[in-house]
């Protein structure tokens, strides 16, 4: 039994069957409208007429299907209002009977998921991780994250499988051989490796920083260059310690909550704007480098609208803020 749009055959069939069952029979009339040309070939209908007798499902024509509802029902009808006549009858049963074929018509025509569909929704999927792990890798987060990793490893309090790969036999990807460790001591060699090299491309970007600032413009490029150059050199480095996926997720959650810390202390710091009528700019040069007697400090948190306490933890914020 073939169908010309590659519907489910198998699917289609059970409700052919459980709608068969459920009624009693069906007739000619329904199964044609149920296996309508342009889904079923009509040279296949006489197969699909044997496959329901043989489960039990009897094909009745029009006229024996209404017959056989007449005769069951007078038995009931000093009970019940007049039967209709038999078009009612029949009409009524087609009313009945259409959010089944309905149904069974939906969903014989809903083509099922291909290998190639498979393939491309994979495909997705892995595009998307690479870009979150990407953007997850380019954060500040990453170089602090590994580093901080590395020492509870260090301590016991991770397990080196939960934070980097680790071979589990002669793997070879795309006709390459695969570089993974083959055990955890390899593994946690190579990270320390990859370490030493994040930490002297973050020593070469703190002192291009300090000095790109005092340079002309064009010292200034040649050192922005250099700094793109050491950044790329960081993520290269994180990349090559083949990170488990524990250890990226628990990477992904702590970019979310630093972003999440910093809109909050955004809302904070605009509510303090409206309160005190006066730009950010202008809180900041009244905070930095600048301490504040008792009584200059309790006229500000009256004009801010805060406590001391929360005077003292804006303003360690504001330093945090702009040493980034």
């Amino acid at each position: 039994m073939a169908t010309k749009t590659g519907i489910d055959v198998d699917k289609l069939r059970k409700q052919l069957i459980s709608f068969g069952k459920r009624k009693g029979h069906i007739t000619q009339e329904e199964l044609q409208e149920l296996l309508p040309p342009d889904l079923v070939d009509p040279k296949d209908m006489a197969s699909w007429e044997q496959m329901l007798r043989d489960e039990g499902v009897e094909l009745l024509t029009a006229t024996e299907a209404a017959k056989r509802g007449a005769g069951g029902s007078r038995a009931k009808a000093a009970m019940r209002k007049p039967l209709p006549d038999r078009a009612d009858a029949k009409e009524d049963a087609v009313t009945s009977n259409d959010p089944i074929r309905m149904y069974l018509r939906k969903m014989g025509s809903i083509a099922l998921l291909t290998r190639e569909g498979e393939i491309e929704i994979a495909k997705r999927i892995e595009s998307g991780e690479r870009a979150v792990l990407e953007l997850v890798l380019n954060s500040p987060i990453a170089p602090w994250y590994v580093q901080e990793l590395h020492d509870r490893i260090k301590r016991g309090q991770v397990r080196v499988r939960d934070a980097l790969k680790i071979a589990s036999g002669n793997e070879e990807v795309d006709g390459h051989a695969d570089d993974t460790p083959a055990n955890t001591q390899a593994a946690l060699e190579n990270m320390q490796k990859q370490l030493e090299k994040i930490r002297r491309h973050q020593s070469a970007v703190i002192k291009l920083k300090s000095t790109s600032e005092e340079d002309e413009d064009g010292k200034r490029k040649r050192a922005n260059k250099q700094l793109d150059s050491h950044r790329e050199n960081i993520v290269e480095a994180i990349r090559g310690m083949n990170l488990a996926r524990k250890a990226i997720d628990g990477m992904v959650r702590e970019l979310t909550d630093h972003i999440e810390r910093v809109r909050r202390a955004t809302n904070e710091l605009q509510a303090c704007e409206r309160r005190a009528g006066i730009d950010l700019e202008q809180l900041r040069e009244r905070f930095m480098g600048v301490r504040l007697t008792e009584e200059e400090e309790f006229r500000l948190c009256r004009q801010l609208g805060l406590y001391p306490s929360e005077l003292h933890e804006l303003a360690a914020r504001m330093k945090l803020a702009n040493k980034r």
